[in-house]
């Protein structure tokens, strides 16, 4: 997980078949990933509440493609991205069709396949 403007920080490793559970608090704006530093890596980035009372999120493969990632959102919405050529992640940085947004908050569940 990295926190904008925090240094990164690994906050599980979750072996196959498992499931890790953490809450984002109001303010929070960062991204979660599978791997580390090194190397290209899908990206679920996600702002909650920080400029109004909506959370904001999207996958993203910019900077590279490391393991297909599917997204479920607290309204039903669900997002991939399987291969580097996603069509629901952000390819390049002005991709801004990709981002969506909710009212309020709620639990996401981020599927590294």
């Amino acid at each position: 997980m990295t926190q904008n403007n925090v240094p990164s920080r690994q906050i599980a490793t979750i072996p196959t078949g498992r499931y890790f559970s953490y809450n984002c608090p109001q303010g929070f704006a960062g991204n979660f990933k599978h791997g580390w530093a090194g190397q290209g890596v899908t990206l679920f980035e996600i702002s909650v509440r920080t400029h109004d009372t909506n959370t904001y999120y999207d996958l993203s493969v910019i900077n590279g493609f490391n393991v297909p990632m599917k997204v479920y959102a607290p309204d039903g919405t669900k997002i991939q991205a399987l291969n580097s050529q996603a069509p629901d992640a952000y390819l390049y940085p002005t991709d801004d069709t990709k981002t969506h947004g909710l009212r309020g908050d709620g639990k996401f569940v981020i599927v590294f396949e």
